[in-house]
């Protein structure tokens, strides 16, 4: 029952995240878009935006998912972040090809590279928190 719960928190992180991408990006490029037109363009009214809602859980699901992968104690820490980051990068790269992100294979790189940004970004931030939170547990002590 535990895994269910996680996975439904799981994709509803990634839908409300990447939701809140997609407003941001609306805001910088000050139109209001729902998807790449080319991608709208393709599917029945609504349809684009539950398609694509769908795929941002999946984020939330794929990392959940790899929360397994750091249960295993008989791996180091960097081995289990570096195969959370390829499993995250490969389901970005899958869902901006899905989701026609990319225009060709350079748009790709930059995406790549912009992806790796935040995702260290992220890393560095769960690493503060976790830091601090060690020093209060052993100050405690």
């Amino acid at each position: 029952m535990k895994k269910i719960k996680d996975l439904l928190v799981g994709f509803l992180a990634g839908v409300g995240i990447g939701a809140l991408i997609e407003a941001v990006l609306s805001m910088i490029i000050k139109e209001n878009i729902v998807g790449v037109p080319e991608f709208v363009a393709s599917h029945a009214v609504g349809y684009a935006k539950i398609i694509q809602c769908l795929v941002y859980g999946g984020f939330g699901l794929v990392s959940v998912l790899m929360v397994a992968v750091f249960k295993n104690k008989n791996r180091v820490t960097y081995l289990n972040q570096s195969i959370h980051f390829c499993a995250m990068l490969g389901y970005f790269i899958f869902a901006g090809l899905y989701l026609r992100w990319f225009k060709d294979g350079f748009s790709i790189v930059i995406s790549a590279i912009s992806f790796v940004g935040i995702y260290l970004l992220i890393s560095f931030a769960f690493y503060i928190s976790e830091k601090n939170m060690i020093g209060k547990i052993n100050k405690k002590l």
